[in-house]
């Protein structure tokens, strides 16, 4: 595979450094076990309150809205084992997150209370209508007035934007997910560990998983093209010394 096919894009390496300076929430500045869990509003306008950037996580219902939250699987966040793609959203909206008495949000509504104040960091998640998500996705962002770029796991949800929305900033995030026992086919685990289907994605910035940040195949993409790196997830206050000494963008749920 030629090297200039799987490298990420250095040419906007100061819009994506400029976006993201500094510490970045992970959903949110949340505590799942108080009144702002994450990904709800209290989570991001606590972030907005400290001026941090806003990391958030974005999925589709059942009747195609855009909503902010992180599992497929509602089980850990409510207790029930519910999917969200199979959920209309006033269904999902009655569910309350851990014990809170928040609810998932609309995307909408959280671009409404963001209003251009922070940078947003947006993840989409993999889903079967990867489509109807991403358009839906890239239309809200189209009005909406502030800093944000994308990213997802998936190299084809950026491959969308890459080609429908050119000038978003977008990355490519990744772990190694042999060590996190995802579940895929092993030539695609590999492939994913490894940033070796950049080609598909062609990110501004590479977002790796802080505990395996040593592994050889991100390590060997580092020296090779010296990408724009952001580190997830941070959760306490001696790792995010080491990710802010060796990462340009460190999204954190301990700041």
């Amino acid at each position: 595979m030629a090297r200039a096919s799987i490298r990420s894009r250095t040419n906007r390496r100061e819009r994506m450094l400029s976006l993201t300076a500094g510490i970045v929430a992970h959903r949110g500045l949340h505590n799942n076990e108080g009144p702002a869990p994450e990904n709800t509003v209290p989570a991001f306008q606590a972030a907005l309150d400290a001026g941090f950037a806003i990391e958030l996580d974005i999925q589709m219902t059942k009747d195609k809205k855009v909503v902010v939250v992180h599992d497929e699987n509602l089980k850990r966040l409510t207790g029930r084992g519910l999917l969200v793609q199979a959920l209309f959203f006033e269904d999902l909206r009655s569910l309350k997150i851990c014990g809170s008495d928040q609810s998932v949000p609309l995307f909408s509504e959280v671009l409404d209370l963001a209003g251009g104040k922070v940078p947003l960091v947006v993840e989409l998640k993999t889903c079967r209508d990867r489509e109807g998500l991403c358009s839906r996705a890239a239309a809200l962002l189209d009005a909406y007035d502030g800093p944000y770029c994308v990213e997802s796991f998936d190299p084809l949800t950026l491959r969308w934007f890459r080609k429908n929305r050119p000038e978003v900033l977008r990355g490519q995030l990744s772990t190694h997910y042999g060590k996190d026992k995802v579940k895929k086919p092993g030539i695609l685990r590999f492939l994913l560990t490894n940033l070796l289907l950049n080609f598909l994605s062609r990110p501004d910035f590479i977002a790796y998983n802080f505990e395996h940040r040593n592994h050889f195949g991100f390590r060997l993409y580092r020296k090779l093209f010296a990408p724009v790196t952001a580190v997830w997830t941070i959760k306490n206050p001696s790792d995010q010394e080491i990710a802010r000494r060796e990462f340009d963008i460190v999204i954190a749920e301990w700041a």
